[in-house]
């Protein structure tokens, strides 16, 4: 996707499980895992219309127009990653997916929080 999504937005942020032992165990092969990391969880988000907004490390923030997309990225992710021929250092990654209205901030996004029923 080209444009970053506004309005009522879907979030899919992502990390490894356990990536400092990872690093600690697997010093020199886990760069080449991470490189198959990255490549599939960019493929499955592009492909599905994801927008990354931040990769920082093996964690992917990012932003999706529809909830469906961003769930079908999630699941494709998954498979991929656990269909993947691993050699040493076998990458596992949580994935968290969450909905609401947000605007760009910058290079970020902040979310819009509307209180209902709150009285002053």
């Amino acid at each position: 996707m080209l444009r970053p999504p506004e309005g009522h937005i879907t979030f899919l942020f992502t990390d490894i499980e356990g990536s400092t032992k990872l690093s600690q165990e697997f010093p020199d092969t886990l760069p080449a895992a991470l490189e198959k990391h990255h490549s599939i969880l960019i493929k499955a988000i592009e492909s599905n219309n994801g927008f990354i907004f931040q990769n920082v490390g093996d964690a992917f923030c990012c932003a999706f127009a529809g909830s469906e997309d961003a769930v079908k990225a999630a699941v494709e992710i998954q498979i991929n990653l656990a269909n993947q021929k691993w050699d040493e250092a076998v990458i596992r990654t949580r994935i968290g997916i969450h909905s609401g209205n947000a605007e760009r901030n910058g290079k970020n996004y902040m979310v819009i929080l509307h209180l209902h029923g709150l009285q002053e």
